[in-house]
């Protein structure tokens, strides 16, 4: 499997993961990838921590806030384990002509090999307001 290959529309989801390995040598590289926690707000709120670097936007508004990623060539998507939530917001980033790509197992997986965290703040809200994304 290719973890290197961004799913773009039309392309096999299989080409679209990323291994929590190649996540961990990408964020240490000089072009990390922007990544963007996609939980569902309840999961989201419920725990104090991200993978770090990562920004919330709310994954019931993806639609709202993916053509303000339009263009961008290196995107990771996670959610709490890998699979549908994850898998849905990479395929409409795709959609939008953003080069995105989920990562394996989720932030569950992340935590297990022992990736890098964040903690934050109880009122954290992405730092868009729930709303909108990174320009």
């Amino acid at each position: 499997m290719n973890t290197n290959t961004a799913l773009s529309a039309g392309a096999s989801l299989d080409s679209s993961i990323v291994s929590v390995d190649q996540l961990m040598r990408e964020l240490s590289s000089a072009c990390p990838p922007a990544l963007i926690d996609v939980r569902k707000r309840p999961a989201f709120e419920a725990d104090t921590h991200q993978i770090v670097g990562a920004v919330w936007l709310d994954p019931e508004q993806v639609s709202g806030w993916a053509s303000a990623l339009t263009g961008q060539q290196n995107v990771v998507v996670y959610c709490i384990k890998g699979a549908e939530v994850g898998v849905n917001c990479a395929r409409a980033l795709a959609e939008a002509g953003v080069a995105a790509r989920y990562l394996e197992g989720g932030i569950e997986a992340y935590k297990r090999a022992g990736g890098m965290l964040a903690k934050r703040g109880a009122a954290y809200d992405g730092g868009y307001g729930g709303h909108g994304a990174p320009n």
